[in-house]
């Protein structure tokens, strides 16, 4: 699925740089397995590194809903998610 894909970004990427080439490897055998799935992007160095995997977005939900967890857990104010859900 993703090997389809390689030839629309490079090609996306040379109108967006305004004709320089990229080279794009796909490497089937080295997403962690924990990954639960998707896309992780290095640069040639290895210096930049762009994750976008189901675990990885599932950390970022739990990282910015850890001050409303905290909040339910700790405290007598009503948790704002409940609000959302129709517990009667």
């Amino acid at each position: 699925m993703v090997q389809d894909l390689l030839h629309s970004i490079r090609k996306q990427y040379r109108n967006v740089t305004e004709g320089k080439e990229v080279e794009l490897v796909l490497d089937e055998h080295n997403l962690p397995l924990i990954s639960k799935g998707g896309v992780i992007l290095y640069d040639q160095l290895n210096r930049m590194v762009v994750t976008n995997t189901l675990s990885a977005r599932l950390d970022l939900v739990a990282h910015k809903l850890l001050p409303e967890i905290r909040n339910a857990l700790w405290s007598n104010k009503p948790f704002k998610i409940m609000e959302y859900m129709d517990l009667t």
